[in-house]
């Protein structure tokens, strides 16, 4: 298969002949793939009959009028006077022997000493011819209007601009830049394009994050016919951003606004992943923050004195239930026989009066020392 072009924007394929009028063979090579891994993108218009109207690049409007050819002559002839006159006279010596005076510069403050009937006159000095320099001045600014505008090259702000008029100027100096930014969008939109096709015609998937294995465009994913792509290439203007920001934020409060599309008009590609990497950020915060707790509680003493709070506190539920049970003259609570000595549910740190705990006599203030002990004071069997 060969691919040519006419010259006019219009693309023909089939048979090369050669010799044929305007046309210009780009490849010879056979291509059995039912696309072409190119990308060309064309702007303009048709309705000039003359090919070279028909486009409008960037340099159109310079080009055609010649306009850096004549700021080139103007700007040569500027430095070619400044280098003739660079070694011009200073000073007009009269008198009958003009060349008996002797000048010297060898220090300052110098001075002439001039023979009898001599005078020496200051030359005035002589500045650039000015029609020269505002004649290229003015070229060179109508070459910035009609390509990319100063102030996006510079930055440069006007004195005593306000922030107002310069943002303004900012945005009309891109506005200038749409046609073209539209055309890059293209151009860029075809190459994903292509990309996807040459995945869907081979047998490799496309990943496009890698931390995550699974996010992958797999060859058997792609249907050639249904491949709709939008390209927005966006100015990074702080202002916009901010502005950006503002109208999200007015959006989330006022309308019944998903967070996805709010997050879209922040200029965000793949919100959902944007939403899970908030989640597992919250999530990592909250473990953060308990395991902060714990440690301040445990290095504090805060857990020993919590455990001792509710210890006491059951301890007082029984001692509660035990005096309701003895004012129904119920009969205290007896240790079984063949029990182990001690007195039922009087365990642990709870009652221990050394760490600072409540004595065991308070679970049953009626309990005698053999009862508690399982032995006699003098250390035999009750």
């Amino acid at each position: 298969m060969t691919t040519s072009t006419t010259g006019e924007g219009e693309d023909w394929t089939g048979g090369w002949t050669e010799g044929k009028e305007g046309l210009i063979e780009i490849l010879r090579e056979p291509w059995e793939k039912a696309f072409l891994p190119w990308v060309c993108v064309v702007g303009g218009t048709q309705m000039e009959s003359a090919p070279e109207d028909q486009r409008f690049p960037l340099l159109y409007a310079v080009y055609q009028s010649e306009q850096w050819i004549t700021t080139n002559i103007m700007r040569t002839l500027q430095v070619s006077q400044a280098i003739a006159e660079a070694g011009r006279p200073q000073l007009a010596i009269g008198g009958a022997d003009p060349r008996s005076v002797e000048t010297t510069y060898g220090e300052p403050g110098g001075r002439l000493e001039l023979p009898l009937g001599h005078t020496v006159q200051e030359l005035q000095a002589r500045n650039l011819d000015p029609a020269l320099t505002q004649a290229g001045d003015q070229l060179e600014s109508a070459i910035m209007a009609a390509t990319i505008p100063r102030i996006l090259v510079t930055a440069e702000a006007a004195p005593g601009e306000p922030f107002s008029g310069y943002n303004l100027r900012v945005q009309q100096a891109l506005a200038s830049l749409t046609k073209f930014k539209r055309l890059a969008e293209r151009g860029v939109a075809g190459v994903y394009r292509t990309m996807l096709l040459q995945c869907h015609d081979s047998e490799d998937p496309i990943t496009y994050k890698t931390d995550e294995p699974n996010y992958k465009i797999k060859p058997g994913d792609i249907e050639p016919g249904a491949i709709y792509l939008n390209v927005e290439l966006t100015p990074d203007v702080p202002l916009d951003r901010q502005q950006r920001v503002n109208t999200a934020i007015v959006m989330a409060r006022e309308l019944k606004w998903p967070t996805t599309k709010i997050l879209e008009e922040l200029g965000e590609t793949n919100p959902e992943g944007a939403i899970k990497d908030w989640m597992m950020e919250q999530l990592t915060f909250a473990e953060h923050a308990g395991l902060m707790q714990l440690i301040q509680a445990e290095t504090s003493g805060a857990l020993q004195q919590a455990a001792m709070q509710m210890a006491q506190g059951m301890m007082q539920q029984q001692q509660e239930s035990m005096g309701q049970a003895g004012e129904t003259g119920l009969p205290e609570q007896q240790p079984t026989p063949g029990s182990p000595p001690g007195i039922p549910g009087a365990e642990g740190m709870g009652f221990n009066p050394a760490a600072g705990g409540q004595p065991p006599m308070a679970m049953q203030p009626g309990a005698t020392f053999e009862q508690m002990t399982g032995e006699t004071r003098g250390g035999g069997a009750p």
